[in-house]
């Protein structure tokens, strides 16, 4: 069973709950009865749900894992595409290149003209250590900030590819899949703990399946940042 089958039985018990409690033809032995056999109906489900909301952790646990092991092989195939002996060259010329730098200008077209040489180690080089010497020598000059991060942007790029970018699509939507899980999951906790106490704590020790997600403040969007990991 789907978890948002779980869901919709959990509202609509909570419905029927309340058509109950404000059904004015029924007496009140009516109504004790009537509570009764939903009470029953509703605990019988209680395994039920239990199940459906672990298989459905268990397969976000199980994505998350296929997604790690897909964006570790494409990161070492993209890795294994540069000339590190080259880069590393290029990096011990870059960093005496940038100490004669005399101000932001002129770092500024010196990278430009890198970054259109069609060398990618140099560019790489160039990439990764200018917004260090940026920030360390050039931060009071106008436009340091913004020139730092454009070129941590090209960096980030050189060392991005489109199946990288595929698999963070698919990790961002497997994230939006456990948060509406995990609400779905405080709703069934929330509904079935005053009922059955004891069974409850008992089975809903890791329900979660070892899948533990994480909310923080985002400073730049103002809104909230979720992140995804998997205790082994």
């Amino acid at each position: 069973m789907d978890y948002k089958e779980v869901l919709n039985t959990m509202r609509e018990f909570r419905a029927r709950q309340k058509q109950i409690a404000e059904d004015a033809n029924l007496s009140l032995e009516g109504k004790r009865r009537a509570e009764e056999r939903l009470k029953n109906e509703i605990d019988a489900y209680y395994p039920q749900a239990l199940d459906s909301l672990r298989a459905a952790w268990r397969a976000i646990r199980d994505r998350y894992s296929a997604l790690e092991k897909d964006r570790q092989a494409e990161e070492k195939a993209v890795s294994d595409n540069w000339d590190y002996q080259k880069l590393n060259y290029e990096n011990m010329l870059m960093t005496q290149r940038l100490q004669e730098m005399r101000s932001l200008q002129e770092l500024a077209e010196f990278y430009r003209i890198i970054s259109r040489s069609g060398n990618r180690e140099r560019v790489r080089a160039l990439a990764e250590l200018a917004p260090t010497v940026i920030r360390s020598r050039f931060a009071g000059e106008i436009g340091a900030g913004s020139l730092a991060k454009s070129i941590e942007k090209d960096a980030s790029a050189m060392l991005d590819s489109e199946r990288l970018r595929a698999l963070r699509a698919q990790y961002q939507a497997l994230i939006q899949q456990a948060v509406e899980l995990s609400e779905t999951t405080a709703e069934v906790e929330d509904f079935y703990k005053p009922r059955i106490n004891v069974l409850f704590d008992t089975d809903w020790h890791n329900i979660t399946q070892g899948v533990l997600l994480s909310a923080r403040g985002d400073p730049e969007t103002l809104g909230i940042t979720y992140t995804l990991e998997v205790d082994e």
